[in-house]
């Protein structure tokens, strides 16, 4: 397994379970080139949920809804769920806000 030495685990896990998806923050810790035989892609939670977010819309509103509404401590909005996912995942949040924004 030649990745980052840190990032090993990560990557025999999702070997072993035939992942088709590692999601992380830094994907330069796995490599396209050592990903690609065991048909993985490393991708940014960015990625990730707008990737989601497009085939399902809907489901995603309600995602985002419910985890607002969860939210106890202190009590969040969905703007403000939104505002915090938006550090890590600035596309799906542009994406999911000009979604609701149309509805």
């Amino acid at each position: 397994m030649a990745n980052h030495a840190k990032d090993r685990h990560v990557r025999a896990v999702a070997v072993h379970i035939g992942a088709q998806i590692i999601v992380t923050h830094n994907r330069r810790h796995f490599p396209p080139h050592i990903l690609a035989s065991y048909r993985i892609e490393a991708q940014s939670a960015d990625m990730f949920l707008n990737t989601l977010f497009v085939a399902n819309p809907n489901a995603f509103q309600q995602i985002i809804t419910e985890q607002a509404g969860d939210l106890q401590n202190p009590p969040q909005s969905v703007a403000q769920v939104l505002d915090n996912l938006s550090l890590e995942a600035p596309t799906f949040v542009h994406a999911i806000r000009e979604w609701m924004r149309e509805r």
